[in-house]
């Protein structure tokens, strides 16, 4: 049973004025003010047992304060100091949270890397931000081992398991570390659907200033309770529980975003707000989700990339909302594009029963965000001519770590460029059509690939999900390829759904198919958060049929 330890709109006014909190030590902002600090805040779906052997089914804002510290102390006492990178490399769950938490308090910087991310690939971005240590567990250890042969730098290399018998706690003189409004909090990594993932840069006020801006405004309501499935190693998840500890929210801390522990986690928790990227919804929508009870929940929240319509309309014909007061049928869906790089979703799209503005339209920015479609030299372009989104927000990176050369070229006009293709409407609502990379020059022209997704999705109703890329046909040509995943007895027959879809294709007024190929989920490369990984399914295209092929 959850006790209601929302605080008080005064309270959270206090913590949205303090310009002394930020993200580096929320936490103890929080634990020192909150009336409610000996009071659970925090479950998750399994146990968490710490290096000293002490097993948490939950915790208040004062436990969770005590294993921090505990962490602290030990990081400290193994000689790590204020600007040190330090690497992290666990499962999903609330260990993320606890060593960044830890860490700040120390002044260090932690590294984290999410715990899906294949070993070599997450060996080679340790070893591109400068990490002086890592801190893993027994699984991910034995994984990255091989890896780390010719890593000379880590001051060690540790575990739950081994950290113990190295404890030698000690804090620092000051406790916790003061931070400077710059000072560097997190080194986050992008999804890596391009290669090696970018070391995405946070500092203390920086990453806080979406939080605050939130603090600043009146309490949500239907925010009481939150579920979070996204990836606590990620940005956004840390965003989230980062508002949840300073607004009192309870909330479950999921160490899984697949349905099977998603779906149980709302039926048991009954929140009234469920947190998520866009790939636990695709999932979601495959279930029959009549068989769940999701009646508490009001509001769904989704990060990094926009979802698609067929995903959103399944998911808020369940729970409910309130009108004028009243209960109402039907929840509510909050679309939010934000990438690392953003450091919060910098625009609002709110899907309700009556929504109609779909399409990959995302809404429009937020009240302290100014965006612009810009030109290739940086010029500003009219409504519905297709871009590069450009950005100016407090919240946004000051850049990637470790590297200027890809911080200069992120940044245009005044600028900073977020990688995807946008168009605009005449009332000011943008719309993603593509990631740059991924638009596909065929010879009939520009094909868009999210665009061409969202259409194929929202007319054929057999489609779970749709993802577009490049490949080359039998005489060398350029042409866009879709890779689907059909419901159970749909039409599978590769040519016949070619048809199909170039006929709607046509009827859109878009660049028409040069492929289809059905598959199975098994089949489609995921990156560490989930995404499609398209450079991967590029490659694969290029093999013989039967190697990717339901």
């Amino acid at each position: 049973m959850t006790t209601d330890t929302i605080i008080s709109d005064a309270l959270r006014l206090e913590h949205a004025q303090n310009q002394s909190v930020g993200a580096g030590n929320f936490l103890h902002a929080a634990a020192r003010l909150s009336p409610f600090a000996h009071e659970q805040h925090f479950w998750t779906d399994r146990p968490t047992q710490i290096f000293t052997g002490e097993i948490f089914k939950g915790f208040s804002l004062n436990e969770l304060k005590h294993v921090v510290d505990t962490y602290a102390s030990w990081y400290y006492g193994a000689g790590i100091r204020a600007k040190d990178p330090v690497a992290v490399y666990v499962g999903e769950g609330i260990e993320n949270l606890i060593h960044y938490l830890a860490l700040n308090a120390i002044g260090a910087i932690p590294a984290i890397v999410n715990g899906n991310m294949p070993p070599e690939i997450a060996a080679k971005w340790m070893e591109k931000v400068g990490a002086v240590a890592l801190y893993s567990d027994a699984a991910h250890s034995q994984a990255i081992a091989p890896y780390l042969l010719n890593h000379s730098g880590f001051r060690f290399f540790v575990t739950d398991e081994t950290a113990h018998a190295l404890y030698l706690p000690k804090l620092p003189p000051v406790y916790p570390f003061v931070h400077s409004e710059k000072d560097t909090v997190l080194i986050g990594h992008s999804s890596g659907t391009t290669g090696i993932p970018k070391a995405v840069e946070f500092q203390h006020q920086q990453f806080f200033y979406g939080i605050r801006f939130r603090l600043g405004l009146p309490f949500s309501k239907g925010s009481e309770k939150m579920l979070s499935a996204l990836p606590h190693s990620h940005s956004a998840g840390l965003a989230y529980v980062m508002l949840a500890v300073l607004n009192g929210c309870s909330t479950l801390i999921l160490s899984s975003n697949q349905p099977d522990t998603v779906l149980p986690g709302i039926e048991s928790f009954k929140p009234s707000m469920v947190v998520a990227f866009p790939e636990t919804y695709v999932l979601l929508h495959e279930r029959d989700l009549s068989t769940y009870d999701l009646s508490s929940v009001q509001l769904w929240f989704n990060g990094g990339d926009a979802a698609h319509e067929p995903h959103i309309k399944t998911l808020i014909q369940h729970g409910h909302h309130f009108a004028q007061g009243k209960k109402a049928p039907g929840s509510v869906f909050i679309d939010g594009l934000g990438s690392s790089e953003m450091g919060f979703s910098l625009f609002r799209n709110v899907h309700t029963l009556q929504t109609t503005h779909y399409n990959r339209c995302i809404g429009t920015p937020l009240e302290w965000v100014d965006a612009m479609v810009l030109g290739e030299n940086g010029e500003k372009l009219p409504p519905y001519q297709v871009g590069r989104l450009g950005v100016k927000a407090p919240s946004i990176t000051p850049g990637y770590w470790n590297d200027s050369l890809l911080t200069a070229r992120s940044q245009l006009s005044g600028y900073f460029l977020t990688g995807d293709l946008f168009y605009r409407d005449e009332l000011g609502k943008f719309y993603h059509v593509d990631r740059v990379p991924d638009r596909i020059q065929t010879e009939a022209g520009t094909v868009y690939s999210l665009e061409t997704e969202e259409i194929l999705l929202k007319n054929f109703k057999e489609i779970i999900d749709c993802t577009v890329v490049a490949a080359t046909s039998t005489d060398q040509s350029r042409i866009a390829a879709a890779v689907v995943r059909l419901k159970k007895g749909s039409e599978r027959e590769d040519d016949v759904l070619l048809t199909r879809f170039n006929e709607k294709l046509k009827e859109a007024g878009k660049n028409t198919l040069g492929l289809v190929r059905n598959v199975h989920l098994k089949d489609i490369p995921l990156g560490s958060t989930g995404k499609v990984l398209k450079r991967e399914l590029r490659e694969q295209l290029q093999r013989p049929k039967e190697m990717l092929h339901a």
